[in-house]
Order: C-alpha cells, then sequence, then structure tokens
C-alpha cells in the first residue's frame, strides 16, 4: 500500500517536472527569435546611420552650393511671379462675377434652397445660379493654384531643412553609436571576457545609445537649414516683388 502511493507522489512529482520542461522548451524558440531580431536591428543600425548620412548629405550639398544665406535663396524666380500676379487677377475677377451674380439674385429677392443656392424657377434665377455654378470652380482652382505658388519658398526651404536635419543628425548619431560600442568593447574585454562576447554587448549598447542620440540631435537640429539660409515668409502680393531668385537655384 505505501508502495502504491509512493509511486503516485513519485509520478506527480515527475509529470510537474516534465510540463515545466515542456513549457520551457516551448519558450526557447520565441526567446531565440527575438534574439536574433534584436542581433540584426543591432548590426544593421551603424549601416542605416552612415548610408542615411551619405544620403542625405549630398542632397544637403547639392541645395547648399547655390545659396547666398538670403530670404532670396528659395524665393519665386521671374515665371513663377509672372504666374502668382495672373493668377491673383483672375481670382479677383472671377470672385466679382460671383459677387455680381449674388449682390444681383439679392436684390430681385430670389429665395434660397436649403443648401444655400439661389431657386432657378425665374429666368433670372436661373441666370444668377448658372453665372455662378460656372465660377465657382474656376475661382476653387485658381485659389489653390495661388496658395501653391504662394508656399513653394516655405516648402522648398522645408525640403532643405530636412536634408540639414538629417544629415546632421545621422553624422552625430554615428559618433556616439561609435563611442558608446568602442567603449563598451575595451571595458569588456579589460574584464578578461572573449572579444567576440564584448563585441556581441557593445552592438547592444550602442544601438540603444544610438536610437537615444537620434531622438535628441533630431530636436536639436529640427530648424538647423535657418544657419545656411532664413526661412521665408508665404508669398503675398505686399512681397512678392521684395526678393527674387534665379532659375538655377
Amino acid at each position: 500500500m505505501l508502495d502504491k502511493i509512493f509511486l503516485t507522489v513519485e509520478s506527480k512529482k515527475t509529470g510537474g517536472i516534465m510540463a515545466r520542461r515542456r513549457r520551457g522548451s516551448a519558450g526557447n524558440p520565441i526567446l531565440m527569435v527575438v534574439m536574433v531580431i534584436l542581433t540584426i536591428v543591432a548590426v544593421i543600425i551603424p549601416i542605416v546611420l552612415i548610408a542615411g548620412y551619405g544620403y542625405y548629405r549630398f542632397k544637403f550639398s547639392g541645395v547648399k552650393k547655390f545659396l547666398s544665406n538670403s530670404v532670396s535663396d528659395f524665393w519665386l524666380d521671374d515665371d513663377e511671379k509672372k504666374t502668382f500676379h495672373e493668377t491673383n487677377k483672375q481670382l479677383i475677377l472671377t470672385q466679382k462675377y460671383i459677387t455680381k451674380a449674388t449682390d444681383k439674385g439679392m436684390k430681385a429677392g430670389i429665395s434660397l434652397n436649403m443648401d444655400g443656392s439661389f431657386s432657378a424657377r425665374s429666368n433670372i434665377g436661373k441666370e444668377v445660379r448658372s453665372i455662378i455654378e460656372q465660377n465657382q470652380p474656376i475661382r476653387d482652382h485658381l485659389s489653390d493654384l495661388l496658395d501653391e505658388i504662394a508656399t513653394g519658398p516655405i516648402n522648398r526651404w522645408n525640403e532643405f531643412n530636412t536634408y540639414t536635419q538629417r544629415a546632421f543628425t545621422f553624422f552625430w548619431t554615428f559618433c556616439c553609436w561609435t563611442i558608446a560600442f568602442a567603449i563598451t568593447v575595451i571595458v569588456n574585454y579589460a574584464k578578461q571576457k572573449l572579444l567576440n562576447e564584448a563585441a556581441t554587448q557593445g552592438l547592444f549598447v550602442a544601438a540603444g545609445v544610438a536610437l537615444i542620440s537620434f531622438f535628441i540631435f533630431s530636436f536639436v537640429s529640427r530648424n538647423k537649414g535657418s544657419a545656411y539660409s532664413p526661412k521665408p515668409p508665404v508669398v503675398s502680393l505686399e512681397n512678392v516683388d521684395s526678393y527674387s531668385r534665379s532659375t538655377g537655384k
């Protein structure tokens, strides 16, 4: 009887140990996959930093050689100014047609529909509504075109600022990565660790330093383009002819 009880207890212990082993073995592949992914990321980071710096430095240099550190650097050229003036005149004229038709409809006492448009039950109502419906799409198109031209200098500056910011960020992040990797390897190797173990740990430490550095330098250099050319204002009738950009820029 005691032998049976002992065998039952031992069987339960053995079953519990085997269950824990099965759970442990099931978790190992997941841990291995995570470690492989983290290792790949840690190895790729310096490659991405070098490639990113090279790309954005090339884009930055391509624009910088044309800059003179003035608002004119990204301003409208003569053709764009001409388009701006012509578009503005057309927009004013189109808006006059709409305003004139609206005033005519209001003076004639034409009733309004639920959507705010004039009723077309009378001849004058049809005329007024036709003029407005024909000119509203033209007005909207001209307005969008004018806005696009007016924000052109800022958009060009923002693009250059992105090149400048990212070239700066990638370069100094790589510098921080290199320093962190070198210090970690040296310290761990001095502790009698194998060189490959020290290098592996250095990759992970440097990767963490690089991620933190990347966000810090991105924030610090968010307006780095201003060091090479001031950010231009939105183009308006008051300032459109105040600056001039050559076609080659």
